[in-house]
């Protein structure tokens, strides 16, 4: 009996460490979209200020 609440434990322990490693790939990804969005938007209003020059 005591060896299917072991077992039990384990899996919540892995499915925990999953999800700790889900969670910290999706930041990792997500934090250099954020900053390319965001050079492409400084871009966009740089070619917005040169076309306004012509």
């Amino acid at each position: 009996m005591i060896i299917y609440v072991m077992f039990g434990l384990a899996f919540v322990v892995i499915i925990l460490t999953v999800v700790a490693m889900l969670k910290s790939i999706t930041e990792r990804i997500q934090e250099p979209t954020e900053k390319l969005q965001q050079r492409v938007h400084e871009l966009e209003q740089q070619l917005e200020a040169q076309k306004k020059d012509h």
